[in-house]
């Protein structure tokens, strides 16, 4: 788990204590609905059908999920606001305890269950994920790792769950131009059309593909002699880098002599959050709710920042 210490304002009184604090990274989820079970679906708003599912937790309290027989998970989930819910998504594994047995020390596996904290806002489908490296390596896979069960637990919605990095288009707007003389690649990986308004470009060529019943769309291209060219007018790498950016995708671009490639997987956005938040005091959750809204304006920033760039 990563933890920072930090001297932080107390936000109820004017003094400074120190605060241990844990990284929380920035993401907004989709539902992608199986043309195949249209008919099927509970709920046709992909909105509504996340939140009937949310709410299943009032009942269950706790779910078990089972991708295989040895990949098993559990969630527990509270609304603590409208629109609002806390949740845990627990690994079960086990690991090896020796214990003192009269004259001798034994070794016997026990239940353990690596977690992660996340935080919902139904309203804006954004997710709020704890980096807990116990739960999965890097947070590519813990957001990945999320989105697969939760998927297996709302199919019987009719839908798949995306989960998806809220980045800076200013990331890859900076590798661009420090590479615009030797760029190999640019790439986009996005989400069928599901939450974002205002990336009409973007949207036409993935709803083109629509009756081929894709969850994702990717395009990618390529000069391997370093000599791509982005040109001036860029209507389509504009709405399609925010629309990535914004949490429905992905991109990642290359340039030719440097090893190391740039993507929104390496520049996520990282927030920090007191170890204790999941008290729920109300200034715990009013640094929640401040994330929440910083995560927004990223959002809408990334509608306007390819303008800036252009030639």
């Amino acid at each position: 788990m990563s933890n920072k210490t930090i001297k932080a304002q107390n936000l109820t009184t004017s003094s400074t204590k120190t605060i241990s604090n844990t990284e929380y990274f920035s993401t907004c989820y989709s539902l992608i609905e199986d043309a195949q079970y249209n008919c099927m679906l509970i709920n046709t708003n992909k909105k509504a059908a996340f939140i009937e599912w949310l709410h299943t937790f009032s009942k269950e309290h706790i779910k078990s999920i089972s991708l295989s027989p040895k990949k098993r998970y559990e969630i527990t989930c509270v609304e603590y606001e409208t629109g609002k819910f806390f949740l845990k998504f627990a690994r079960v594994t086990k690991k090896s305890v020796t214990q003192k047995v009269k004259d001798d020390f034994v070794t016997n596996p026990i239940a353990n269950y690596p977690n992660c904290k996340i935080f919902v806002d139904a309203q804006n489908q954004i997710m709020i994920i704890e980096k807990n490296l116990e739960v999965a390596p890097n947070i590519t896979q813990i957001k990945d790792m999320i989105a697969k069960v939760i998927s297996k637990d709302i199919s019987s919605f009719g839908y798949t769950l995306y989960i998806e990095l809220v980045t800076k288009a200013t990331d890859f707007w900076s590798y661009v131009n420090e590479n615009i003389n030797n760029l190999e690649s640019i790439e986009f990986t996005l989400v069928y059309p599901n939450f974002l308004d205002g990336y009409d470009t973007a949207k036409d060529y993935v709803t083109a593909f629509g009756k081929y019943n894709p969850q994702i769309v990717t395009t990618k291209i390529e000069n391997k002699e370093g000599h791509l060219i982005v040109p001036a007018k860029r209507d389509f790498i504009n709405d399609a880098l925010g629309y990535a950016s914004s949490g429905a995708g992905s991109w990642k671009v290359t340039a030719r002599g440097v090893k190391k490639l740039k993507s929104s997987e390496s520049v996520p956005n990282i927030n920090l959050l007191p170890n204790d938040i999941s008290q729920l005091r109300p200034e715990q959750k009013n640094y929640i709710n401040n994330i929440f809204k910083l995560i927004q304006k990223i959002s809408n920033e990334n509608r306007t920042i390819g303008d800036k760039n252009e030639n």
